[in-house]
């Protein structure tokens, strides 16, 4: 490829375009992702959210989320329509529930657009208020009837206390893939599916290649593409880990690092050095 002139470029949403503490991403968000359009450049999210929570901090820019990627790999949207989706078996879900079931502090939900299910525990326990907006719903200990693709646990804990109960779940669901999308933040998707094979199922459907695509990311469930995409960049905030795996660096998700390298690449200049 030209590398000044990528044909798909994706963006994680928390901590990537989105700074901790916002709702909605910034103007020159907009401004960046319509610039790189306008170039010819599909440009859209790659996130752990499902679809319906990322797209709600486009507010209504439904351009911005027509190339999506959510749920960490488990849904991928092309030209505005569900093109791909796994579904987690609910046998499983019920053996990460009787786990999870006396653990202080702890909450196991399930999403279905802007609702959370909590099938597990109190959701005041960690949730301050409803996450993003979202309509929070006690299942009562149940599994709800709705497509069971969005699982997370939630729980008040450091790094090391996420990757410990991460490690746990991980042996009560060998089949599922278990990892810790933040601290006090563990994601599961079907074994083998996450941002990086979605991007390649995608790469096929518009039959492009990876060297064709720029990706953005910050956090450890962004390790997989990073590390697999040829132009993968971190912001100045990533993780250690996410730091380590992509390779190019930039600013920091608070001074819309993001948007600027967007602007320069729909600009036909490559805006990365290190």
């Amino acid at each position: 490829m030209d590398r000044h002139l990528p044909k798909l470029i994706l963006c994680d949403v928390d901590g990537t375009l989105l700074p901790s503490g916002a709702n909605v991403v910034s103007a020159r968000v907009h401004e960046a992702f319509h610039a790189a359009m306008g170039a010819g450049i599909r440009c859209g999210f790659v996130s752990g959210r499902n679809v319906a929570a990322a797209s709600a901090v486009f507010e209504g820019d439904a351009a911005c989320h027509e190339t999506a990627i959510g749920t960490n790999g488990m849904e991928v949207y092309l030209d505005g329509r569900l093109a791909h989706l796994e579904l987690l078996p609910s046998e499983m879900l019920e053996r990460i529930a009787d786990e999870l079931r006396d653990e202080p502090r702890c909450v196991m939900g399930l999403g279905e657009g802007m609702r959370y299910h909590v099938v597990v525990g109190e959701p005041d326990i960690v949730f301050k208020e409803p996450p993003d907006n979202m309509e929070v719903v006690d299942a009562g200990g149940r599994l709800p009837d709705i497509p069971l693709y969005k699982l997370n646990v939630f729980l008040d804990a450091d790094r090391d206390g996420t990757l410990a109960l991460t490690r746990r779940l991980a042996a009560v669901v060998p089949e599922l893939d278990v990892f810790m999308a933040c601290p006090g933040c563990i994601d599961f998707t079907t074994r083998g599916c996450n941002k990086a094979t979605a991007i390649k199922w995608l790469c096929d459907e518009l039959g492009i290649g990876l060297d064709e695509v720029v990706v953005f990311g910050d956090e450890n469930n962004d390790l997989a593409m990073l590390s697999f995409v040829p132009n993968s960049v971190a912001v100045e905030n990533a993780s250690p880990e996410a730091a380590a795996a992509a390779r190019w660096h930039i600013g920091s998700v608070d001074d819309d690092a993001v948007p600027d390298a967007i602007d320069q690449l729909a600009a036909g200049r490559w805006p990365f050095v290190r």
